[in-house]
């Protein structure tokens, strides 16, 4: 999601784009869960791009070593 975003905000120019979202089953927290704080829109629906480097969110850790593989081989 944030690729994209970052990509048509630095290309396009363009103000529309999916936004994966089909309560109650598909939340932010739901869709978001690897991240440190989920990806919210403002009251009329636009979203602000974050400031912080790369692709300006944090990956929650102590999630992703909870899903962590370890029997899983790509050989």
């Amino acid at each position: 999601m944030m690729a994209n975003l970052q990509l048509i905000a630095g290309t396009s120019g363009e103000t529309y784009v999916e936004w994966p979202l089909d309560a109650p089953e598909w939340s932010p927290e739901r869709r978001d869960y690897l991240l440190k704080s989920p990806l919210k829109l403002d009251s009329q629906g636009w979203f602000t791009l974050p400031e912080a480097p790369g692709l300006g969110v944090e990956l929650n850790e102590a999630v992703l070593e909870q899903t962590l593989s370890k029997t899983a081989r790509f050989n």
